[in-house]
């Protein structure tokens, strides 16, 4: 009932206007005495105006004698309310309430919820929409004071009575098809994690929201132009990445700074933001990502290893000797040598220098001499004719300097030397440019001048593996998957060009008995297989010597490995890292990253860094000399060629290794093995000759 009388009463209360005037104008025109026949003169105008503010004034006198029973009864009503100081209830609101309402988003829906809104707004006072909301217990935020009369009969029809908000579709409708533009700005190290490597993440976020993103480079950020909805979206995301960034300090084991490219290119490996922090050898590193955090860590503490190691490795030259007395070419000719670019058929090492590669190569001479060495003719280091001398000119025997080279380890079980086939490059520095043809000395001249220029200048210099044409890899199926580690120690001191430096290290391999099936994968990780081998573990010095062979396509480096065996109880950090790669290995513990090698161990009071993680294939070639067989044998003997390829788990990096060892000591055992290094440093046209 009171409903209804509120309704009527709105419904009167908008008619008003009209029915009072024409109401008023009549009680004016039409007095008492023109009923009765009797004819009184008309009032001016004024006078006119003077009895309708008058019939105002007395306005619920003239409509309680007017024949208006329904509007009088509700204002009596109403008014009776007041004076008990009665509120409308739920049951009195809820009669305003419609059955339905049209589909949201429509001009239908949108009038109707308006025309509602006026009429709660005209049926009820502000105080009465406050008591209301309270009366449908909703959350006491919705019926906080301070608000307006509107926001509480808002928050009546979309919290009580469940429709969606009219504000809110329009902003939705507003999202749909408006354009915006907006500008993020960004730190360099906000951008490089949202780029993600390449600038796929980026990409991924371009496509997720279907927004046209650019780079503004002063000042940095990031000009994003799409729907407005898909803009509000994204800004939540980057702030959502921005909030996740964690930063962390970390100590290099060298205390030196690394160069910035270098520091750029261990950034784009790992996914982790990287610069230098002070001039203490730290670097400051941040990541969304814990691994990548600790992948970070492990290339930067290699990058600053490999760096201070670069000196610390001996350099001889190789002089082949002068022609045969039967040779139509003068004895005494002398030939030029010139720095040459260098483009290698695999990647350089991730810690090469990028300016450029340059080695050091013989220069062809006008009168039609080959500008390399004739192995068939000269003999070259299986007739040991030729001279070894270091850059100050100092000549030497090579086989007394690989045979005793001091490794400093004298209780070493075992000795291993093996040879290196590759490239020693030469980096033009920092300073160049990247990519730049331009080598370090230019001009040809003799050898004695460019080795002078070594010896004062000390250029970088890095010998890159490479794989010669004649050793040829081994079919798939006799290939053995391999997972290795190597840890050193750091070196004390520095170098000299011409010292011999040995090192601590620490080499564990392990077998996979049974990988998966893929011919075309250049290296299997060792977490695709499904049983590892025991480990083994090896100690050791080890020596390098680089073998500088400019008359030749290719150079050497030549180790020597003194070291015994230890068992796996005296290294627990390892062995606890090998158990867990098995069993995720053999029955996978649903971590979808691999363990990772530790970075660091002790060991008999010295601290060993990670310097290799990788996984590889090995396959064995062995190579027929022609050479005069001993006496024990008839026939020609033949060398093992290991060949390697390898991928590098910290930075993603395959290369290709090809390597010969020499299994005895004996002199002949020696000679075999130089005449195999012979046979594949040489040319190609001579290699498949059956002279060498």
């Amino acid at each position: 009932m009171v409903a209804a009388l509120l309704q009527r009463s709105a419904v009167r209360r908008s008619l008003f206007p009209k029915c009072c005037k024409k109401f008023l104008s009549q009680a004016v025109l039409v007095s008492p005495s023109a009923s009765t026949g009797q004819r009184r003169d008309i009032q001016p105008h004024n006078s006119v105006a003077h009895v309708t503010r008058q019939q105002e004034a007395t306005e619920p006198d003239i409509f309680a004698n007017k024949s208006f029973p329904d509007f009088t009864r509700v204002e009596n009503y109403l008014t009776s309310i007041r004076s008990t100081g009665l509120q409308p209830t739920l049951e009195d609101i809820e009669g305003f309430r419609p059955s339905r309402h049209s589909r949201p988003g429509t001009k239908k829906y949108a009038n109707e919820y308006r025309d509602l809104l006026g009429t709660l707004c005209r049926a009820f006072s502000k105080d009465q929409l406050r008591n209301l909301l309270e009366l449908y217990k909703l959350d006491p935020w919705w019926s906080r004071a301070k608000r307006k009369k509107v926001e509480y009969a808002e928050s009546i029809i979309e919290q009580g009575w469940g429709w969606p908000s009219l504000k809110e579709l329009e902003e939705r409708r507003v999202d749909r098809t408006e354009v915006i533009s907006k500008s993020f700005p960004m730190s360099p190290r906000e951008l490089f994690i949202i780029l993600g490597k390449d600038g796929a993440d980026l990409l991924q976020l371009s496509i997720q929201y279907n927004v046209h993103i650019s780079l503004i480079p002063d000042p940095l950020a990031l000009h994003v132009e799409g729907l407005r909805g898909a803009l509000k979206q994204m800004t939540e995301h980057i702030d959502a990445l921005r909030k996740d960034i964690e930063d962390e300090i970390f100590e290099l084991p060298t205390r030196r700074s690394i160069p910035q490219a270098l520091i750029q290119r261990i950034s784009r490996l790992a996914g982790a933001y990287v610069e230098n922090y002070g001039d203490g050898g730290k670097v400051r590193i941040f990541s969304r990502d814990d691994s990548m955090m600790r992948t970070a860590q492990r290339l930067a503490a290699r990058a600053s290893m490999e760096a201070r190691s670069d000196g610390l490795v001996s350099m001889l030259y190789y002089e082949p000797p002068g022609p045969k007395s039967s040779s139509l070419v003068p004895a005494d000719m002398p030939h030029d040598y010139s720095v040459y670019p260098f483009l290698s058929p695999t990647p350089f090492p991730w810690t090469m220098h990028t300016g450029g590669a340059f080695r050091i190569r013989r220069t062809a001479d006008w009168l039609g001499v080959n500008s390399q060495e004739d192995i068939t003719k000269r003999g070259g280091l299986f007739n040991n004719e030729g001279r070894f001398t270091d850059f100050s000119g100092k000549e030497t025997d090579l086989h007394k300097v690989v045979l005793n080279l001091p490794t400093g380890d004298d209780s070493s079980d075992c000795r291993l030397i093996t040879a290196s086939l590759g490239h020693l490059l030469l980096s033009p520095g920092e300073d160049s440019r990247p990519g730049s043809l331009l080598p370090p000395l230019r001009g040809r001249m003799p050898l004695r001048k460019v080795l002078r220029w070594l010896e004062t200048v000390r250029p970088p210099t890095v010998f890159v593996p490479s794989f010669p044409p004649l050793a040829l890899p081994a079919p798939h199926a006799r290939r053995r998957t391999l997972h290795r580690l190597v840890y050193k120690t750091l070196h004390s001191g520095s170098a000299h060009m011409s010292d011999i430096s040995p090192s601590l290290v620490v080499k564990v391999e392990a077998e996979c008995l049974s990988e998966s099936s893929g011919e075309n994968s250049p290296a299997v990780s060792a977490v695709s297989c499904s049983d590892l081998s025991p480990p083994q573990y090896r100690i050791g010095r080890e020596a390098l010597v680089n073998l500088m062979i400019p008359d030749r396509p290719m150079d050497l480096q030549l180790s020597v490995f003194d070291y015994g065996l230890i068992s796996e109880e005296q290294l627990p950090v390892l062995k606890d890292y090998f158990v867990k790669l098995r069993d995720y290995a053999t029955s996978g513990t649903g971590d979808y990253n691999p363990p990772c090698p530790p970075a660091t161990f002790d060991f008999d009071g010295r601290t060993y860094h990670l310097h290799d993680n990788w996984s590889l294939q090995q396959s064995v070639n062995l190579v027929d000399l022609n050479v005069s067989p001993t006496d024990e044998s008839s026939a020609h003997p033949r060398v093992r060629v290991f060949h390697e390829k390898i991928l590098d788990l910290e930075a993603s990096q395959q290369s290709e290794l090809c390597q010969l060892r020499l299994d005895q000591s004996s002199d002949w055992s020696w000679r075999s093995f130089l005449a195999a290094c012979d046979k594949l440093t040489a040319p190609w046209s001579q290699a498949r000759s059956k002279e060498i």
